[in-house]
């Protein structure tokens, strides 16, 4: 008969042994849901390449029946594409001219070839002029438009360099001296432009040529052009810039107008045009203009055409260099590395005990002198500095803070250029400008109503 320890110690391997086997399923479980996860994922992955495989034998398939099907008008599509490119290259050669004087028996060639050399300066043979002919209906009022077709699109210039843009048709151009060194400036392609950084006599200027077609939005436009602006400005100190941006500056009410001149005012640059430069039977506008930010560098300027065309050219001299004014020499006592405390310690070692020693009164103020100066010589020294064009009066401390802090935003922006550090410098660089101009204002007008009390 079994005993109770016996009936205990059988119950506890029973026990053990069903905790075994919960285990061992357990554990089983787990390693089929694994696996089967496993191949589930696998599985899945083939299934979408086979469809993606399915998917591109069916294209494969519609492309080549279309082809089959369609070559005969491909093949015309691609030679009709050939035929208008090649239109598109004879008409790039093409220029049309205007308000050249009409006569009878008139010989083109030669009367455009006279105006090419000797007006235009440009390097031209008679043989590169391949077509000459008026277009249009006789009229007594006017002259008809004259069409040209050159030979080669790309018109030389006597020692000039050509600069152009690499795309095709349109566009704005520049001609260099081939003497001077010059780089690309970058900005955006959006609108039509072109900017380049020219170095003279060891000097650098960023000169810039932009175009507005008519109906191209105009704030659009002009944002692009503050942007191309601000970048030539951070490139370098002078900036000259011309064009024909299709807004007429003489139409002080129009939105356009205003828009631009909001634009110019934020960022400091001048319009130096004063005349009309469009001009037709029933209008004159002015259109083409001649921005910088210094206009003090211009020497002078331009506004009257070849009678090619209803613009008139504009054209403008810059300086060089400025008027050289006579400096003036200004010399002070420097407090930059003064240190208190050590002027105090040797103030106290100054031997003026020695002055009670003189009979001489004179002796006793020379020596004074001597040992304050010594002193002075040594923690306050005297400096000299050159100033070469007399104060501004109307620049106080207050614009100079501005133009500090914004001189260090610009160097910070150069050194790394960021969107959090163009945004800085954006919103520091017209409040110098802006409060300049007023300071300026308000005591210019002062010096003039001063003069016209005393007159």
């Amino acid at each position: 008969m079994p005993t109770r320890q016996s009936q205990a110690d059988f119950e506890q391997t029973l026990i053990d042994t069903l905790k075994r086997k919960n285990v061992a399923e357990t554990i089983t479980n787990i390693i089929l849901e694994t696996v089967t996860s496993a191949l589930n994922d696998k599985f899945k992955y083939y299934d979408e390449k086979i469809a993606q495989l399915e998917a591109e034998i069916v294209n494969l398939k519609t492309n080549f029946n279309e082809s089959t099907g369609m070559s005969k008008e491909g093949g015309q599509k691609t030679m009709e594409q050939k035929l208008d490119n090649i239109q598109q290259h004879m008409k790039s050669n093409n220029l049309r001219l205007i308000q050249i004087p009409e006569a009878e028996g008139e010989i083109l060639t030669d009367k455009l070839y006279d105006i090419f050399t000797n007006k235009m300066n440009v390097n031209i043979n008679k043989s590169e002029i391949t077509a000459v002919y008026r277009v249009g209906r006789r009229n007594d009022t006017k002259p008809r438009h004259v069409l040209v077709s050159f030979t080669d699109n790309s018109i030389k210039m006597a020692t000039y360099n050509k600069f152009d843009r690499s795309t095709r048709g349109g566009g704005v151009g520049l001609y260099i001296d081939s003497k001077l060194k010059y780089s690309q400036i970058e900005v955006s392609h959006n609108v039509e432009q072109l900017w380049v950084s020219v170095s003279l006599k060891g000097k650098s200027y960023a000169d810039g040529v932009v175009y507005r077609p008519p109906h191209f939005n105009y704030k659009y436009f002009i944002d692009e052009l503050e942007e191309s602006l601000c970048v030539a400005m951070l490139r370098e100190d002078k900036v000259i810039c011309l064009g024909d941006v299709n807004i007429n500056f003489l139409d002080t009410e129009a939105a356009p107008t205003n828009y631009m001149l909001e634009m110019l005012d934020s960022t400091g640059i001048e319009q130096i045009v004063e005349e009309a430069t469009h001009i037709t039977n029933t209008s004159a506008t002015l259109i083409d203009v001649i921005l910088c930010n210094d206009p003090l560098m211009i020497e002078s300027k331009h506004v009257g055409g070849l009678d090619l065309t209803d613009h008139e050219l504009i054209s403008c001299k810059a300086l060089q260099d400025r008027q050289k004014i006579e400096p003036l020499f200004y010399t002070y006592r420097s407090f930059r590395s003064l240190e208190m405390d050590k002027l105090h310690a040797d103030l106290q070692n100054l031997p003026l005990i020695d002055i009670c020693y003189l009979s001489n009164i004179d002796e006793k103020v020379n020596l004074f002198n001597h040992s304050i100066l010594t002193l002075f010589d040594k923690h306050i020294p005297l400096k000299t500095s050159k100033i070469t064009k007399p104060k501004a009066p109307w620049l106080k401390d207050d614009i100079r803070n501005l133009m500090r802090s914004r001189d260090a935003a610009r160097s910070k922006y150069r050194k790394n250029p960021n969107d959090s550090n163009w945004n800085a410098y954006k919103k520091l660089k017209t409040k110098p400008i802006m409060l300049f101009y007023m300071k300026k204002e308000s005591i210019l007008i002062k010096l003039l109503r001063s003069c016209l009390a005393r007159a």
